[in-house]
């Protein structure tokens, strides 16, 4: 509500001071806070955005759970977002480029409506030592040091293939022994016959949540029982992921939040069949 009531009055004037940003004219806030959301929205991951909301609401002193009633690209999430940088600034912007592996700053600029020489250089002076950043290609870094310090405490990717019965599985374990022995991800899809962004997606959801979410077996919907879809169902549409058009869940998002809330790992058909339901009691509960 503070923040809002300085936007207000910015927007009034045209220019005045904002903290932690200093002077600054409305068109150069503008052009901050579209940095900002396209570093968030821009080519990330479900799964990493979600992690920052959770960071954000934590750092709020706000319930965990709010994350998931929170429309982030509106007017109200927007504002929890630059509140929570605003606090920070610019350390929790580098940061939030570097977990989401974020477009650069000047390719983001890039990306803007055409801006004025002055504008831009503005943004930039605000932007501060954020303008360093620079992406990982692909987010490599972030998932090699996730392997790596997997390897480190003892985890043996081709002992675990071995052993490891169902081909399905056994290609997965194999796939994470390539790469953490230093192949390419592009050599490590050639081998499985996968496409690279399959393997992509094992890595966002391995780094985010852990290797059992990628590797362990998951539960087919026949096999849950009518509680726990009733359950699951009724967690999807209270969060409201299962029919907002741009932070709507996909399927394999969908069943790694179930696993963290429920401390069940169902299959992609079966949160596929989820989402749907989720999203008629979501519509029904919002038109009563």
């Amino acid at each position: 509500m503070a923040l809002q009531d300085q936007l207000l009055e910015l927007k009034r004037n045209g220019i005045g001071t904002l903290a932690p940003l200093g002077p600054i004219d409305w068109p150069t806030f503008t052009t901050i806070a579209d940095v900002v959301m396209s570093a968030i929205w821009v080519d990330t991951s479900d799964h990493a955005r979600e992690t920052l909301f959770g960071s954000i609401i934590r750092d709020l002193g706000m319930k965990p759970d709010q994350r998931l009633c929170i429309e982030w690209p509106a007017n109200y999430g927007t504002l929890l977002i630059l509140t929570w940088m605003f606090a920070d600034w610019p350390s929790r912007l580098e940061q939030t480029l570097r977990d989401l592996q974020s477009l650069g700053i000047e390719s983001i600029l890039d990306r803007l409506p055409v801006l004025g020489t002055e504008l831009r250089k503005r943004t930039l002076d605000l932007l501060s030592s954020a303008r360093d950043y620079r992406r990982c290609e692909s987010g490599a870094e972030r998932w090699r040091n996730w392997l790596n310090g997997l390897v480190d405490a003892g985890l043996d990717f081709r002992a675990m293939a071995r052993k490891e019965f169902d081909q399905g599985y056994n290609v997965r374990l194999t796939v994470l022994a390539m790469l953490a022995e230093g192949s390419s991800m592009a050599d490590a899809a050639a081998w499985a016959r996968l496409k690279p962004t399959t393997i992509g997606r094992w890595l966002d959801i391995g780094s985010t949540y852990g290797l059992h979410a990628i590797i362990a077996k998951p539960l087919r919907r026949n096999e849950l029982t009518p509680d726990q879809l009733r359950d699951m169902e009724q967690w999807l549409a209270f969060a409201g992921r299962s029919s907002s058009p741009k932070t709507g869940w996909k399927p394999d998002h969908a069943r790694t939040e179930i696993a963290a809330r429920f401390g069940v790992l169902i299959s992609s058909a079966a949160a596929q069949s989820l989402l749907p339901k989720a999203r008629m009691r979501s519509r029904s509960a919002s038109q009563s």
